[in-house]
């Protein structure tokens, strides 16, 4: 699909800048192909037909180029993700994605947002720039609400907790909403944005469901991730690397709070000062037909009893399910350089997985951007690896990871990998160097055996 987007916009800037009238004819062709290359069929099919019925119906170079940016902007919602119309195909959709999570024994967590964001899945925090105005935002926060009494039932050092309330109070927070139930993210995603009169409002208003797989989970109430979460609003966190940057945390309830009590909530840390996406490679994405949200509300409140006043209740209830669940989130894990390591490593795995699966073309190009990516971030974060690393288990950990993010490509055996791997030798050569100068530990023999055995890595290549 991206091949035709491009070529959708560079007939936008024809019509702009050299319109003729054999333009129109082009992009009706181009709308018909796309329809045909990809077997689109059911909402998506219908309105790109409905774009092909009103650009017959332009006369000028202005109306023509509406319908041609309403192509483009159809074009960019996936063609692959399904537009649900009923709680029913809902359902179906939730449970052939969760049945493939469950094979590795990871947990569904779901996110509704009601309308088309350029950035989805934001914290408000980022959304609103908070943190450009001070990086010490979240800490001041805190002891406003705390000198004016907002925090109830607060522990006085729990400053987690305390950004929890704030969240569900309208405040600024890192932290973004999910939910264990797929039922609540369907009502969020169907909450507002009903105009549909137009095919420009009928895309901004799409429902958009999240669904994530990830395979630890916090308690909000163990001492790790509050210091953790400490550390960072006080500017005190030495992981804060590129390297472990994009290492979300995912918190499970807090029973605090009665409004995420209700919506089986839970929620996902962003530990960076700025705002990196999640991944792709972490969950599966899917679209809420515009025309059929408030329909589907119905049929959440008729069946399932999940409408306004049991998602905003501000009461007790479910705690009984909440603490079974929160039972089951990884309590004793250590926040530590070990760690951030491993879900670095989990989140190389899935995102070159996500290639193998997804990939339509250049699949090859793909795999050396993410090689780069991840050398990258390596070499970026060496002067406070420097400082984090104090022991020869550390740095012997650094160069296993880098060794298996190595053999992990070199394994997959795709034809001329090799040739993209070979590239980056020199890089990894002077990654090793920097990281030895910076962490001035000597190299015992087992850290001189894992660089032999990534250095053999690029030998094997050269041999083939």
């Amino acid at each position: 699909m991206k091949k035709y987007i491009k070529e959708l916009n560079l007939l936008c800037e024809e019509v702009r800048f050299n319109y003729n009238k054999n333009i129109k004819a082009q992009i009706i062709q181009m709308i018909q192909t796309i329809i045909s290359e990809y077997a689109l069929t059911g909402i998506r099919k219908e309105k790109f037909e409905l774009i092909i019925t009103l650009l017959d119906d332009c006369t000028t170079k202005e109306e023509i180029n509406d319908q041609l940016l309403l192509a483009i902007k159809l074009s960019n919602s996936e063609y692959k993700i399904p537009i649900i119309s009923s709680v029913q195909e809902y359902i179906a959709v939730i449970k052939d994605i969760c049945s493939n999570y469950r094979v590795n024994q990871e947990m569904c967590l779901f996110r509704g947002e009601a309308q088309t964001f350029d950035i989805p899945m934001q914290p408000n925090i980022f959304r609103n720039g908070q943190l450009n105005i001070s990086n010490t935002f979240e800490q001041e926060l805190f002891y406003q609400l705390k000198t004016y009494n907002i925090l109830r039932q607060h522990r006085e050092d729990d400053f987690l907790e305390g950004a929890i309330q704030a969240q569900h109070g309208g405040f600024g927070s890192r932290l973004l909403d999910i939910s264990y139930n797929c039922l609540i993210a369907l009502y969020f995603a169907c909450e507002f944005g009903f105009d549909n009169t137009n095919l420009n409002n009928w895309i901004d208003n799409l429902g958009h469901v999240f669904v994530f797989n990830f395979p630890k989970i916090f308690n909000p109430g163990a001492k790790e991730i509050q210091s953790f979460y400490k550390n960072i609003i006080s500017n005190n966190n030495i992981l804060d690397m590129p390297l472990f940057n994009r290492n979300v945390k995912i918190l499970s309830h807090s029973k605090v709070n009665e409004r995420v009590v209700s919506q089986y909530g839970g929620f996902i840390l962003f530990p960076s000062m700025n705002y990196i996406p999640i991944d792709s490679a972490h969950y599966k994405h899917i679209y809420i037909n515009t025309d059929k949200k408030k329909e589907i509300l119905e049929d959440l409140q008729f069946l399932f009893g999940i409408h306004k006043g049991t998602i905003y209740p501000e009461t007790e209830n479910m705690v009984k399910w909440i603490q079974e669940q929160t039972e089951k989130s990884n309590v004793d894990l250590k926040i530590n350089f070990a760690y951030e390591l491993d879900a670095s490593f989990d989140l190389f795995q899935r995102e070159l997985d996500a290639i193998y699966d997804e990939a339509e073309d250049d699949i090859l190009r793909q795999i050396e951007n993410l090689l780069q990516k991840y050398l990258d971030d390596i070499e970026y974060s060496i002067p406070q690896i420097g400082k984090v690393i104090s022991t020869e288990e550390q740095l012997i950990l650094l160069f296993v990871y880098m060794k298996n993010i190595l053999l992990e490509i070199y394994n997959c055996r795709l034809n001329n990998v090799n040739i993209y791997m070979e590239l980056f030798h020199p890089k990894v050569e002077t990654i090793i160097k920097k990281v030895d100068k910076s962490v001035k530990i000597e190299n015992d023999t087992e850290i001189r055996l894992i660089k032999k055995e990534i250095n053999k890595i690029f030998e094997e290549i050269y041999y083939e």
